[in-house]
């Protein structure tokens, strides 16, 4: 599309486009972040890829370098928290180590739950669990329940190693305001001063947490 510009209109052939059918079936299959979401037969492979696709240029966007000064400072950081190029680049240096340092304790806490996961023996039943979340999860069905029960296995396994845990440790309650907290930290640190004060705006990213 290069060289195009709003209200233009440019054809897309995929048998041409593309340079195999492993490479149309992925585009169909997969979303932006490479997940496999859908399954599509060697029918309606055939049939997506003799169709020719039409585009239109509706709006282009481009983005250029701000210069240092108080207006990227109040942008990046919020108003008046940072106002000379020394700070922001303390500022960084502050942020990307709390970024590696969240990034560290999620990678070890995941190795840990996995490890703990793979060295305790618990049974489920599973050809009962694969039948009751294909009938009852909407995404779910017989022809991709192999692939993602795995998942659920680990995630129903670890849940009832932290219950027992919780059984046997009365201090290892968790209370459901405890978890917005760590959510509203979370959000604090990744969003910074996109949030700032605004409280609603925060609930709302808590929310999704």
């Amino acid at each position: 599309a290069d060289g195009k510009k709003e209200g233009d209109v440019f054809h897309l052939d995929l048998s041409t486009s593309m340079r195999n059918d492993n490479d149309v079936r992925r585009l169909l299959e997969e979303n932006v972040s490479k997940e496999k979401v859908r399954e599509v037969s060697e029918e309606e492979l055939e049939e997506y890829k003799n169709k020719s696709y039409h585009f239109e240029v509706r709006k282009i966007n481009r983005t250029e370098p701000m210069e240092l000064g108080e207006e990227l400072y109040n942008k990046a950081f919020g108003e008046g928290n940072v106002s000379t190029e020394e700070e922001m680049h303390d500022r960084l240096r502050a942020d990307l180590e709390n970024f590696f340092n969240r990034e560290g304790q999620r990678f070890y806490r995941s190795k840990a739950i996995k490890a703990l996961i793979e060295g305790t023996e618990i049974s489920l039943p599973d050809e009962f669990l694969k039948k009751w979340l294909v009938r009852t999860r909407e995404k779910i069905t017989e022809n991709d329940i192999d692939e993602l029960y795995p998942a659920f296995e680990r995630s129903m396994k670890w849940k009832l190693m932290v219950d027992e845990f919780a059984k046997k440790d009365e201090n290892m309650g968790i209370e459901q305001e405890d978890l917005k907290e760590k959510a509203r930290e979370a959000v604090r640190q990744q969003f910074g001063a996109m949030v700032g004060d605004n409280e609603e705006q925060m609930e709302q990213f808590v929310n999704y947490y």
